[in-house]
């Protein structure tokens, strides 16, 4: 069963509007930088205001600090090293970029991740991409230059737009940050917050590690899912009527993988 003409339209018209929309958001940085001034005026404007509440341990009356006041901001700018050395996923995240850094450094990322792939049944690519994806999170930012080509790459030899590719990889990466079979590395992110927010009322209060890792783990199946179906029924499609490949190269099947060597293969 084939959608109708004016359900293709109507969809094609709200993809539209979404690209319009995404096109027209500022650079990340500049997102940051804008969320920062929100928040200093927030503080501005709820430092006039009184709230009658105290700090479970200190005792002290709690109140809003308007980071417009001079002291404020000076300690602001002042405390900015202090505050990024003190960030408390910083050590463990240099300590796994080196790792992740002999990893890639090494080839054994991008082999274990072209042998994986090289057996995939095409019925099942796209889910079987976005399993991998999700596993990938393991080694951080670095996955993201090595699989994205590789899967754009896979889709291409298998007849597929490698745009496809490209995105149901990113998505599958990108969720697997939060939704994963194994811990990531945004588990130590999010136990050293709320470690920290449970020493407001317990100071000696101590949060597993791995606190976020069974809800990470439901998760995995809802990032799949989806993935898959909006790569196969809307990202696509949408690709092939507005990026068409020429029919030759669409139909060229003598490109694929390298090979892995035998070194590589012992390794």
């Amino acid at each position: 069963m084939t959608d109708t003409p004016a359900k293709v339209s109507l969809l094609n018209r709200f993809l539209n509007c979404i690209e319009r929309m995404g096109n027209k958001l500022p650079h990340i940085t500049m997102l940051f930088i804008y969320a920062l001034i929100v928040t200093m005026l927030v503080s501005l404007c709820l430092s006039f205001i009184n709230f009658d509440y105290v700090h479970p341990n200190t005792g002290e009356k709690i109140k809003i600090l308007n980071m417009f006041a001079p002291d404020n901001l000076l300690s602001l700018i002042v405390s900015s090293v202090k505050n990024f050395m003190g960030f408390p996923p910083l050590g463990i995240t240099i300590v796994a970029t080196l790792g992740i850094g002999i990893a890639e450094g090494s080839g054994f990322v991008n082999v274990l991740i072209k042998k994986f792939l090289s057996v995939t049944p095409q019925k099942f690519l796209t889910p079987t991409v976005v399993f991998v994806s999700v596993i990938c999170h393991i080694v951080s930012d670095s996955a993201y230059t090595i699989l994205m080509p590789v899967s754009a790459l896979i889709f291409y030899v298998s007849g597929r737009h490698p745009m496809a590719g490209i995105a149901c990889s990113f998505a599958g990466l990108a969720g697997g940050f939060t939704a994963s079979y194994t811990p990531s590395i945004i588990d130590p992110v999010m136990q050293s917050f709320t470690e920290a927010a449970a020493h407001i009322i317990d100071p000696g209060y101590s949060v597993n590690v791995l606190c976020n890792y069974f809800y990470a783990l439901g998760g995995t199946f809802f990032v799949i899912g989806t993935v898959w179906y909006v790569t196969d029924k809307i990202i696509e499609p949408r690709l092939w009527a507005t990026m068409p490949l020429d029919s030759g190269l669409k139909d060229q099947k003598d490109l694929a993988l390298s090979s892995v060597s035998a070194k590589e293969n012992r390794a």
